[in-house]
């Protein structure tokens, strides 16, 4: 099942790297500040007190180098907090989502992506994920719902028009949608990755066409 989320593997080594460092840092520091508040008799909660201490910037570099190690609890929690921090949402929010689909936390992804999108609705590709992740859970229709807001909204985004053009023809048997989507995506980028695919399957409709089978439709695309 393809979610589709972050960055390329071949752009994690060298952030790996230079994010060891810093985490190496920023551990340094968590403990002076602990050390030095028990030594003052501060009254502190632990961590989550000290790390108001601690930059967004760093809160954020530090849950990457949690995440791109596979530890996504503790990833979370760093880029939560550098989200709460005022780290854009738009960088913190790929990798939020994606720690938690990494653990099979799909409703906590949802969660997150949702509190994104309310502020940027317009953001086409973390609405796609969200799409996506309800595909993964079975929930076809709002799957549905969030592929065809993109459309609507950026009738040129090629990748939506595919994934609404297989779920249309996966999961709901609505062929001629999924044809006019699949074709659409063809159409947008004729060089695409998944062109081949998309030429298969239109064919095979083609062939179901000619030999008189009868397509299932959806009458009102818009009905949700």
């Amino acid at each position: 099942m393809w979610i589709g989320l972050v960055a390329p593997a071949s752009s994690l080594q060298p952030r790996c790297e230079r994010f060891a460092r810093r985490s190496a840092r920023l551990a340094m520091v968590v403990g002076f500040m602990l050390a030095s508040a028990c030594s003052r008799n501060v009254r502190t909660t632990g961590i989550p007190a000290v790390l108001e201490m601690v930059s967004a910037r760093d809160l954020f570099e530090e849950g990457v180098w949690h995440a791109a190690k596979g530890d996504s609890l503790r990833a979370e929690q760093y880029l939560s907090a550098a989200r709460d921090r005022g780290f854009p949402s738009n960088e913190v929010v790929p990798w939020l989502v994606a720690a938690c689909v990494a653990s099979s936390r799909y409703r906590a992804a949802l969660a997150h992506a949702a509190r994104h999108l309310r502020q940027h609705p317009s953001d086409s590709s973390v609405r796609l994920v969200v799409a996506n992740i309800y595909d993964a859970l079975g929930d076809f229709g709002n799957a549905r719902i969030e592929l065809q807001r993109i459309v609507e909204e950026d009738p040129k985004n090629a990748l939506s028009h595919y994934r609404l053009g297989l779920l249309y023809e996966e999961r709901f048997q609505a062929h001629e949608l999924a044809t006019r989507h699949l074709s659409m995506y063809r159409q947008l980028d004729p060089k695409g990755e998944h062109v081949a695919e998309v030429e298969a399957i239109l064919a095979g409709f083609s062939t179901a066409r000619a030999g008189g089978s009868i397509f299932h439709t959806l009458t009102d695309e818009s009905s949700r």
